[in-house]
């Protein structure tokens, strides 16, 4: 089946830094992991804002978190405490968000998380980006000549599910040179698994469609 569109990827890791007190008077201080919670939450409330026709609604991914009472002696070390009768002054997380509309990027997702943290006195101490990837979108009018080459060999040209698309790194190409992207492979199952397996079958379909669309498209 071919793969015409896909949701971006955003990946940021953040800390939190709050005010300890004792647990008995949540007044005595400022919860990091109360004000990590809230950022997340805000995050999710914002992201049907930015749902699309083709790719659906974005989602959000909790990757890590880590909180407690910072016991840590040296400076900028992190070493936390997991007892309770204290409230917790350091929170850190990873948070992935994957996207479908264009104009929302990692830029907008940190902002998001700095008024939410505003809004309860605490302080975003650090944060890094690993992934602000857009998503792609190639309309079926732009993939005669694939749909051709794959009814030609398959009998049919069929698109693949969109929901819950993962991100494809042809988005890159297509940033750099605005061109038809569309990703097109094997049969399989069970992907980044230890029993990842491919259909030996369909690897041969699959030469004779990309062989096809070689010949069609270097046609003078």
């Amino acid at each position: 089946k071919i793969w015409n569109a896909h949701r971006g990827l955003i990946e940021i890791s953040f800390s939190v830094q709050g005010e300890t007190g004792h647990s008995s008077n949540p007044k005595s201080g400022k919860s990091a992991i109360g004000g990590i919670i809230s950022a997340l939450n805000d995050i999710q409330k914002q992201l049907p804002n930015f749902d699309d026709k083709v790719l659906g609604k974005p989602t959000m991914n909790i990757a890590y978190l880590r909180a407690g009472l910072n016991l840590g002696g040296k400076v900028g070390e992190i070493l936390l405490g997991k007892q309770g009768n204290n409230i917790a002054d350091f929170a850190e997380a990873v948070v992935e968000v994957r996207t479908t509309k264009t104009n929302l990027g990692a830029k907008q997702v940190i902002e998001w998380i700095r008024k939410s943290l505003d809004k309860k006195g605490l302080l975003l101490m650090e944060f890094s980006v690993r992934h602000d990837l857009g998503s792609l979108c190639t309309s079926s009018q732009e993939l005669e000549l694939v749909e051709k080459a794959v009814e030609a060999v398959a009998g049919a040209a069929e698109y693949l599910d969109l929901d819950n698309s993962m991100y494809g790194d042809g988005q890159l190409i297509w940033e750099k040179f605005k061109i038809p992207i569309a990703y097109l492979g094997p049969k399989g199952a069970n992907e980044h698994a230890v029993d990842e397996w491919v259909d030996t079958d369909s690897l041969k379909k699959l030469r004779d469609i990309y062989s096809n669309i070689i010949k069609k498209y270097c046609q003078p």
